[in-house]
């Protein structure tokens, strides 16, 4: 008897293709579904041409897809080449979408705080979204993306991503892979996300003054206005151009970053720059209307060579002071075109103990004003190393130094005045104080002068405080006994 009506099964599920089919037409017409692309994304969808697809799975094939938000063209707008989209069989029961691939997308909008093409999403859920030779522009900003891969992509639904994206600024390949979601209609600021990324070839040459290859790695999590980050960078050829020294940097780091606008509130920065170390904190953001980044840095300690930071700002093969630094600094970097070593900022309290000179003519200079200094000017020179400390103002390419002390076994020279980044140019003036006389400093029929002089310049407690000069451009600089001249 079951054998009899064995031929009705083929029909019934025939007659259930059909129906699906039919069910599937209906609910998937241009109309519905440009309709229910506009609701998800908050705009008008214009399909150029649609037609229905069924094998080797039901779906839909649009091309020259326009997309407009309800805010406007002016604050958005996209345009798909070829929108496919796949339902699968028992999609057509499920009401799930098993794939959509995004051929030749163009995404423009103006600002991600404008929460262009956020709408409400359907009952729908799509289980892969795959876009192709994807580009966003925002503002002035160009990205490419290399693959963007989405999935379970729902309302409520928590949101998987793989993406490859080419960043404009500074030019580099960035890669994020996480979870997004889920979206809150109104909003986009507060949508949670979480995962990793990893940021290669990064070039710094972007930025004007600045040369390097960056790469860094990290992980995050948050709301889109509010990521929480950590991750580390390396550069091993870091490089001020305008001094032309090539430096190895790299750090570890906590910020903060806003998505939707690009400031960043650095928490921690924990830095090396070759030998040097510093820790410091600091914000990168827009002030006011502008829409470039101004960079301000706090180092609350750094300890190192001060080698490593002179070769910063002088284009000399060697830094002219060698020896361990302790600093404090404030950092502002504004945006622009011009030099580096104009637009930077920096103030900074610092000392050096135990420095010696790279120029041996420097270093010889030095040992000889010590061992006069200490009134024993027939004895022989030996190396001696020297003290400095002092706090130093940077401002449009002029360093402004004050409370410059210089200290040498025998004298304390304590000295004001600037030194150009820009042109090489010390001009420095101060007192210099020796443990001898004047008269005691020198020998011959200089020091039968000088005795004459003794009581001019003599100091309480013996020895005497003389009027110095250190003039000059950089690498040829003279410590002149002003009276003299």
């Amino acid at each position: 008897m079951r054998r009899r009506f064995l031929w009705l099964v083929p029909i019934v599920l025939v007659g259930l293709v059909l129906t699906g089919l039919g069910v599937f037409a209906r609910s998937f017409s241009s109309e519905t579904t440009s309709a229910s692309l506009g609701k998800a994304l908050a705009s008008t969808v214009v399909f150029g041409t649609f037609r229905h697809i069924y094998l080797p799975a039901p779906g839909f094939v649009a091309t020259d897809v326009k997309i407009v938000p309800k805010q406007g063209w002016a604050a958005g707008h996209a345009e798909v080449r070829t929108l496919r989209a796949e339902l699968g069989w028992t999609g057509l029961i499920r009401q799930q979408i098993g794939r959509i691939t995004a051929e030749g997308l163009t995404v423009t909008v103006r600002s991600l705080g404008e929460h262009v093409f956020v709408g409400t999403l359907g009952k729908d859920v799509v289980d892969e979204l795959e876009l192709r030779r994807a580009t966003l522009q925002l503002g002035e900003k160009r990205f490419d993306f290399h693959h963007v891969v989405l999935h379970n992509v729902g309302a409520g639904r928590q949101i998987a991503y793989d993406v490859a994206v080419a960043i404009p600024q500074p030019t580099g390949e960035l890669a994020l892979r996480g979870q997004l979601g889920p979206f809150h209609s109104g909003e986009f600021a507060k949508t949670p996300l979480r995962g990793s990324y990893t940021l290669t070839g990064a070039d710094l040459g972007v930025f004007h003054g600045l040369a390097g290859n960056l790469s860094s790695q990290g992980t995050f999590s948050g709301a889109l206005s509010q990521i929480n980050v950590r991750g580390s960078t390396d550069m091993p050829d870091f490089e001020v151009k305008e001094s032309g020294h090539t430096h190895h940097l790299a750090s570890h780091f906590r910020a903060v970053v806003n998505a939707t606008n690009g400031d960043t509130v650095l928490n921690e920065v924990r830095a090396t720059l070759d030998r040097t170390s510093l820790a410091a904190s600091g914000r990168i953001e827009s002030k006011g209307a502008e829409a470039a980044k101004t960079v301000s840095l706090t180092i609350n300690s750094g300890r190192g060579r001060i080698q490593d930071l002179m070769l910063l700002f002088v284009k000399a093969r060697e830094s002219p002071i060698l020896g361990p630094i302790a600093f404090r600094a404030q950092i502002v970097l504004p945006p622009g075109k011009g030099i580096f070593k104009q637009r930077v900022e920096l103030t900074s309290q610092f000392g050096i103990r135990d420095a010696g000179f790279s120029s041996a003519d420097t270093q010889d200079n030095v040992d000889t004003l010590s061992i006069r200094a200490k009134g024993l000017p027939h004895d022989a020179p030996e190396r001696v190393l020297s003290d400095l400390s002092g706090r130093v103002v940077l401002r449009e390419g002029v360093a402004t130094l004050t409370d410059l002390c210089f200290r040498i076994p025998g004298a304390v020279a304590n000295l004001s005045g600037t030194f150009n980044v820009m042109t090489e140019q010390v001009n420095l003036h101060g007192k210099l104080d020796t443990a001898a006389e004047l008269s005691k400093t020198t020998t011959g029929i200089k020091s039968v002068f000088l005795k004459v002089l003794d009581p001019v310049f003599k100091r309480k407690h013996a020895g005497a405080v003389i009027p110095v000069a250190v003039i000059g451009k950089y690498g040829a600089t003279q410590f002149r006994e002003v009276f003299t001249k």
